[in-house]
């Protein structure tokens, strides 16, 4: 058993999981000599029913049942756009997203509802500066906020495998994951020479 309780007992699980998902995206794109542009507005949403029973079988042991049975539904609206330019020596890639996001969370075991609504905003810059034709330096910044709210939501153990179970402090929010990075590049064909030295910074606040 994953319990320790004893080496005889054996773990039994019953999962249940419906999940329904929609999208739809419209797109615009344009060129001009310079620069390459793209805009789109996403529409999305999904319902997440799950349901988990864990047990433990034992001659000598045993222990309550553990059960997840909850509702997760979520809605999204995505509006954002891409730059691509070159100018001279210059390459600088920017985009952006801007989204609305309604989230709704029951538990029918612990009677627990969360409803949460939220803008955010999610920027990307990339810039390159070509020294010769086979080096150049490159910075970039992006920051994100990812819904990976769904992985997330067991209140009660849930068996992932035979050594291990997850369980969660649910909580609707989303966290920033930020990304810096400056670096050199070096790539020359003629000579079959590439090489590559830079630093990348992430930071993600949020473990569950």
């Amino acid at each position: 058993s994953v319990y320790k309780l004893n080496s005889n007992a054996a773990d039994m699980q019953s999962v249940l999981w419906k999940k329904h998902s929609w999208q739809g995206t419209a797109s615009i794109y344009g060129l001009s000599k310079t620069t390459k542009y793209t805009t789109f507005l996403s529409v999305a949403g999904s319902r997440n029913n799950f349901n988990s029973l864990l047990e433990t079988d034992s001659a000598n042991n045993s222990i309550s049942s553990l059960a997840n049975n909850f509702l997760y539904t979520r809605k999204n609206i995505s509006q954002g756009a891409t730059m691509d330019s070159r100018m001279g020596s210059w390459k600088i890639l920017l985009s952006y997203s801007l989204s609305w996001l309604s989230q709704d969370y029951s538990n029918k075991i612990s009677n627990k509802s969360i409803a949460g609504k939220r803008l955010y905003f999610e920027p990307r810059v990339y810039i390159r500066y070509q020294l010769s034709k086979v080096s150049a330096l490159n910075a970039g910044y992006s920051s994100r906020q990812p819904n990976e709210v769904e992985d997330h939501l067991f209140e009660n153990p849930v068996l992932r495998d035979f050594r291990n179970t997850v369980s969660n402090s649910v909580s609707l929010d989303l966290f920033r994951v930020q990304s810096f990075q400056l670096s050199y590049s070096l790539n020359d064909l003629f000579n079959q020479f590439e090489n590559s030295a830079g630093i990348r910074l992430n930071s993600k606040p949020r473990d569950f």
